[in-house]
């Protein structure tokens, strides 16, 4: 009988020491690696040109025909009205499974849709085929991207993508959750997603589902930060690289949205009138930026050294283009003169950058701590 109960409290001590460890390693893990403790580098403009739309009318011709684009429309009140039977389309052929891996290479409509035998579809394809169907019917689209604070906690996803289409009935952009049928609005307006962030989805109707309870538990905490191209153009050369993201608490370093497996070159801000923007807004006057802005981006690493545990590639931005000439200062070194693009070397420990337009006044700073 002795026996028997030590066996039972050696079975608890080994059950609690797993727990214990287990523990243990998620916290290390949260704050393991690549983090911004310094971020004095919020763009505060309103001077990005977006781009829409394309110049390849053969291709989206060929996507609108083979598609039965326009008898998927047919009898639509307007386009708001046509962006909402696409969905429907999509909901019907496209079915979504939230546990498809993503992956960093984007295919289009074409090659989507060309296996007949696939039955699901990532998040990412089914918002593509969305925005690209849309794009052929002469819809101005665009892919953006929730993501969650970093402090939250989650075992799903830690973004969603989701479309906005512009509507000329309600001169504003709408947000469309495709890939799981959904929009938001309240009074009977359709909200765009910078609207609903800023006031929170709890406080409006959401069309499109029998359980809107679930759906806005479920969805509240990708209502956050949103990320957007600034080339959102289908099959055409691109013009940028690089990405706006909305910050809704600036005051909180660690809800940048920085992927440090993805890190892409992303101009952060909480200006929320550059999501507002017409599609056919273009920058007349592009010399309003007064003070230039940092942009960063993960480098692949050729040299290994045991030192270095990540490279960032360093440009600044200002008045929607990359300027040529400007100075920055690694870790309080002496400011050099910098030709359009740097390097930086992440070791452990704090990295800090400093940018100045004269090679003295220090007009932005951030710091990179990468903990092991």
């Amino acid at each position: 009988m002795r026996r028997k109960r030590s066996t039972v409290i050696l079975i608890w001590i080994v059950v609690i020491l797993m727990c214990v460890t287990a523990f243990k390693f998620k916290n290390m893990g949260d704050k393991v690696g690549l983090r911004i403790v310094k971020w004095d580098n919020f763009y505060e403009g309103n001077n990005v040109q977006l781009y829409y739309g394309s110049t390849e009318k053969k291709l989206l011709r060929e996507l609108r025909e083979r598609y039965n684009l326009d008898e998927i429309t047919q009898n639509s009140k307007d386009d708001f009205d046509k962006s909402l039977k696409i969905m429907q389309w999509i909901n019907e052929n496209m079915n979504y499974d939230s546990k498809i891996e993503e992956h960093l290479e984007e295919k289009g409509a074409f090659d989507i849709l060309a296996d007949a035998n696939k039955k699901t579809y990532s998040n990412k394809e089914i918002c593509i085929v969305y925005n690209e169907f849309t794009t052929a019917l002469g819809i101005a689209s665009r892919i953006g991207e929730l993501t969650l604070s970093k402090e939250e906690k989650t075992r799903g996803k830690r973004s969603l993508q989701v479309c906005e289409v512009w509507s000329s009935k309600y001169n504003k952009w709408i947000m469309i959750d495709t890939s799981n049928g959904i929009y938001v609005k309240y009074n009977n307006i359709p909200l765009s997603a910078i609207e609903v962030i800023e006031k929170g989805i709890e406080n409006f109707e959401v069309v499109g589902t029998a359980d809107s309870k679930s759906y806005k538990h479920e969805m509240k905490k990708y209502f956050y930060n949103y990320i957007i191209k600034i080339d959102n153009s289908v099959y055409d050369l691109k013009k940028s690289n690089s990405y706006i993201s909305f910050v809704k608490d600036i005051e909180n370093i660690s809800s940048i949205p920085v992927n440090e497996n993805n890190f892409r070159p992303i101009i952060f801000t909480n200006n929320s009138s550059l999501f507002t923007l017409s599609p056919d807004h273009s920058l007349k006057d592009n010399k309003k930026d007064k003070v230039p802005t940092f942009i960063f981006s993960k480098k692949s690493r050729e040299k290994h050294d045991p030192e270095v545990k990540e490279e960032l590639y360093g440009g600044v931005f200002q008045d929607s283009s990359m300027i040529e000439k400007y100075y920055i200062s690694i870790n309080n070194g002496p400011f050099k003169l910098q030709n359009k693009y740097f390097d930086v070397a992440i070791r452990s420990g704090i990295t800090n950058i400093k940018l100045s337009k004269n090679g003295q006044d220090v007009v932005r700073e951030v710091s990179f701590e990468f903990l092991e």
